[in-house]
């Protein structure tokens, strides 16, 4: 589902229809966020639901944050 929502959402932001970029960078966020979860999991001894909204959290704010910078750099004009 969070595949989805970001898919759609960032469709409408940037316009762009499905590339293998958005795939690459969503597989290279999620590893990103799975290793937060194991650490937090494992190493911090904390529960499943804990760390599940951890992980959550961190996929969100580097995924997110990426499309962002990728949308105000579409915004920004290149001078003539």
């Amino acid at each position: 589902l969070l595949l989805i929502f970001t898919y759609r959402a960032t469709r409408h932001l940037v316009r762009f229809d499905f590339l293998p970029s958005f795939t690459l960078s969503t597989i290279f966020f999620a590893v990103l966020a799975s290793g937060a979860n194991w650490y937090v999991l494992h190493m911090l001894h904390t529960g499943v639901f804990v760390s599940l909204l951890i992980c959550s959290l961190v996929f969100s704010i580097l995924y997110l944050g990426g499309i962002g910078g990728v949308w105000l750099l579409s915004k920004k004009k290149l001078p003539e």
